[in-house]
């Protein structure tokens, strides 16, 4: 994400084309989206061979698949959004994702690249290891 001109507060340059961050957030969201598809083909297989019954298991299936559906309308919203704004419009992307709480999402949504080594910082999400 291409940034420009000086954040007063920060010193630091922060503003960014509006299009260019709801394209960004666009992304995002349809990363979250392809997991729930993911996530539902998991549940999907789990529900088929027996290993998670009952009606319950199988609304919660339908639960997934909207939430997928949902997903991939906003990203596909914000997609049409990002090209419908003037590159003129820009925000403070700084500092509107410091309510991010995850590290590496407000990284991405500011453009920032991050090492394969400096995962792990405060405010991440921790993958936890699956035990056989």
């Amino acid at each position: 994400m291409s940034t420009s001109d000086e954040n007063p507060k920060t010193g630091k340059t922060a503003l960014a084309p509006l299009p260019e961050v709801l394209a960004t957030v666009s992304h995002e969201v349809r990363l979250l989206a392809d997991a729930m598809n993911e996530l539902q083909e998991v549940v999907g297989k789990l529900v088929s061979s027996g290993q998670i019954s009952g009606s319950g298991a199988l609304y919660e299936l339908q639960s997934i698949d909207r939430i997928s559906q949902s997903l991939d309308a906003i990203s596909d919203y914000l997609g049409g959004v990002s090209k419908l704004a003037l590159p003129e419009w820009e925000i403070d992307a700084a500092e509107a994702s410091r309510c991010v709480k995850l590290a590496e999402m407000s990284d991405r949504l500011n453009g920032i690249k991050r090492d394969e080594d400096s995962h792990g910082a405060a405010g991440d999400f921790d993958d936890f290891a699956l035990t056989a």
